[in-house]
């Protein structure tokens, strides 16, 4: 759909030759992402990549199993994960209608 017509997958890419790929300064392709926006790898909940074994294995002591590509971002999967994440890492995810107490070790 563009402005509320259906439209053949060629038009609505006309004029995107050559850009895809490059919607982002770091080359990260959006087309690879489902139309929902899950999964994506999060940008806010990163760590250093460094500190990507440390974060797995705190999600995965709190019961959230997660991937973090090379980069240190978590992969979310679904709404709910993402809280879970967040809650894990002792992050507030301010975009979740849920008040959550963080609790600090």
């Amino acid at each position: 759909m563009q402005n509320g017509q259906k439209v053949t997958e060629k038009e609505f890419l006309k004029g995107t030759e050559g850009n895809l790929g490059r919607l982002f300064r770091d080359g990260t392709d959006l087309c690879g992402q489902h139309s929902t926006g899950w999964p994506f790898f999060s940008n806010s909940m990163a760590v250093h990549p460094a500190q990507v074994k440390e974060a797995v294995e705190q999600a995965r002591a709190k019961g959230v199993a997660t991937e973090f590509n090379e980069k240190g971002q978590p992969k979310i999967t679904d709404p709910g994960h993402r809280l879970k994440l967040a809650k894990a890492l002792g992050m507030v995810d301010l975009t979740s209608h849920e008040i959550t107490r963080v609790e600090r070790d």
